[in-house]
């Protein structure tokens, strides 16, 4: 009914409110309870023609309240005679909200609070110098992670809370149970700073490098060499000025890329590429930049961010046609070769319109093929043929 929430509105409106506060509530913070929902104004004609809606929406409500302990307040309206119109549902805690509320990506809400109460009960009791602000905010950064993940935070906080750590890199930190590129992931750091209350870990990091191969055949047979690397804050000359520079974002395919007359080839590193190749000169004054991704919804965003860092490149064989020739090799599980390939897809200004229409296919959730074809499984001679 128009004007007056319905009880999917209700639902909604619940699961809202309890995605605001689960975190503060499982830590132990005061959070505004009974919290009070107003269900609307509808207007006379609304009345008159719901008025069916009406009467099973208030049959809901009064049976929330026999059952569950919520106050529904209403008001007489004039609907071609009084009638009774719920104004406001007050509802009493975040534990009967949980039961009304509309479940979160298909997990009740009863099990979401209940295991960030259960999560909140190990953090005070390993951390008991934090104060419950700092447990909400760990909470909600938890909220993602599963139980092993979880587990792990929670021993890496541990173990920086009693440890000095400075002078060390990632992957000297000998936390038992964890791999040397776990800490590798920067909401996980920062996780184990709040649990470590502290600002940073003090951990050495390494300046991000390049990798890049020479493919000019003129001067691979002169003798000169074929790989080379530039550490930020390092100087380089490279053997010659480039006319045509290609990225690309594997290892076999940056180290047998087939020779091109004045090019270089330079191997991306992923989502850090765009921050530190477009610092390169002779990259930027490069008569032309290509870039060949994985042909999957990272690849496109890594396109899009080289883009968006100033870098005027065009992309090859990230198109529907590669897709619909090659795509046979690809594949529908994430790197884990469990988890299924799903990305939701976002608003990527700067694709043209072929990649776009690829981009859009393989983040259809309607589409049957393989969502991800890495680059290495389509054959150089594709790309050579491509680039020229």
């Amino acid at each position: 009914m128009a004007g007056l929430k319905t009880e999917s509105d209700i639902r909604r409106a619940l699961s809202r409110r309890l995605s605001q506060c689960f975190a503060a509530e499982a830590a132990g913070i005061c959070v505004e309870w009974p919290f009070v929902l107003a269900l609307g104004h509808p207007s006379r004609a609304a009345l008159l023609a719901g008025l069916g809606e009406l009467d099973i929406l208030t049959q809901t409500l009064r049976a929330w309240d026999q059952e569950l302990g919520t106050t529904t307040t209403y008001a007489m309206r004039d609907a071609g005679g009084p009638k009774r119109v719920p104004t406001h549902l007050t509802v009493p805690s975040a534990d009967v909200a949980a039961r009304i509320a509309e479940p979160r990506k298909g997990e009740p809400w009863k099990r979401v609070l209940d295991r960030a109460r259960s999560r909140a009960h190990t953090v005070h009791a390993q951390f008991p110098q934090l104060g419950a602000p700092v447990v909400a905010r760990v909470l909600k950064a938890l909220d993602g992670c599963d139980d092993l993940e979880c587990e792990q935070v929670l021993s890496a906080g541990a173990w920086f809370s009693a440890h000095d750590a400075r002078g060390l890199t990632l992957r000297q930190v000998p936390i038992p149970g964890i791999d040397s590129k776990w800490l590798d992931n920067r909401r996980r750091r920062d996780l184990v700073c709040l649990l470590a209350n502290k600002d940073e870990l003090g951990l050495v990091s390494w300046e991000p490098s390049v990798q890049l191969a020479y493919l000019d055949p003129e001067h691979l047979a002169r003798g000169g060499r074929r790989y080379d690397s530039w550490v930020r804050g390092d100087v380089i000359s490279v053997a010659y000025a480039p006319e045509l520079v290609i990225i690309v974002e594997n290892k076999d395919t940056y180290r047998c890329f087939p020779q091109v007359k004045r090019a270089i080839c330079v191997f991306g590193s992923g989502f850090a590429g765009p921050a530190i190749v477009c610092e390169l000169p002779w990259v930027r004054d490069a008569d032309e930049v290509v870039y060949w991704g994985d042909l999957d919804a990272d690849g496109f965003e890594i396109l899009n961010a080289y883009r968006a860092a100033g870098l005027a490149c065009r992309s090859i064989l990230m198109d529907v046609s590669t897709l619909e020739r090659f795509g046979r090799y690809g594949t529908n599980v994430e790197k884990d070769h469990k988890t299924r390939i799903h990305r939701q897809r976002k608003e990527l200004a700067l694709l043209h319109a072929d990649e776009r229409a690829a981009y859009e296919l393989i983040t259809d959730p309607a589409y049957a093929g393989n969502r991800r074809l890495e680059q290495e499984r389509i054959p150089l001679s594709e790309a050579h043929a491509a680039l020229r």
